[in-house]
């Protein structure tokens, strides 16, 4: 099975692919941060949600 080749060079659809979980990762990241500002302005656990998504991201694979 052949992927989408959008400007007939074979790695474009690959790099694209990076550079979207690129964006993602960013956004995740700034989505963290403002977690953990909140959570130091209220008092509670800073590290709370980045363990959730380490839990969450571990599953990922794991047999039930």
């Amino acid at each position: 099975m052949s992927g989408v080749t959008l400007d007939g060079h074979p790695d474009t659809p690959r790099k694209l692919q990076e550079l979207a979980r690129h964006k993602m990762i960013v956004k995740l990241y700034a989505d963290i941060l403002a977690d953990m500002r909140v959570c130091e302005i209220e008092g509670w656990d800073r590290m709370e949600y980045i363990r959730m998504l380490q839990d969450m991201l571990n599953s990922i694979g794991r047999k039930t």
